[in-house]
């Protein structure tokens, strides 16, 4: 079979998709007008205060000990997570050879007493 038939056959039995158009006037919500941006973030507002309505069952709400934790926990997390990408950096460790040679300069310096013979 010559290609260019081929090509001709497939192209006759292929249809383009087309989408349909809405109606005019007509909306796509449903018929639900609920403004979920400002639903979320009502929700999260109340997450913050600690005032969330719906609780999953079986579930208690967080002590401030458990919430002091995890935000201790946090802290740590971040402090690790910048000195990981402080020691990786070439000039933190050449502050940190120019502190050790000061300090042992300062350190080996005789004292000021002067002695006699």
């Amino acid at each position: 079979m010559p290609l260019s038939h081929r090509t001709h056959l497939s192209a006759s039995r292929v249809q383009p998709l087309q989408m349909q158009s809405p109606e005019p006037g007509a909306s796509d919500d449903g018929g639900v007008s609920v403004d979920w941006d400002s639903a979320w973030r009502e929700e999260l507002d109340k997450r913050k205060s600690g005032t969330a309505n719906w609780r999953p069952e079986g579930r208690e709400a967080v002590s401030e000990q458990d919430v002091l934790k995890a935000r201790i926990q946090t802290g740590i997390d971040d402090a690790s997570l910048q000195m990981n990408v402080l020691t990786k950096s070439w000039q933190f460790w050449i502050a940190v050879i120019l502190a050790l040679s000061l300090l042992t300069a300062a350190l080996g310096q005789p004292s000021e007493v002067g002695y006699t013979v």
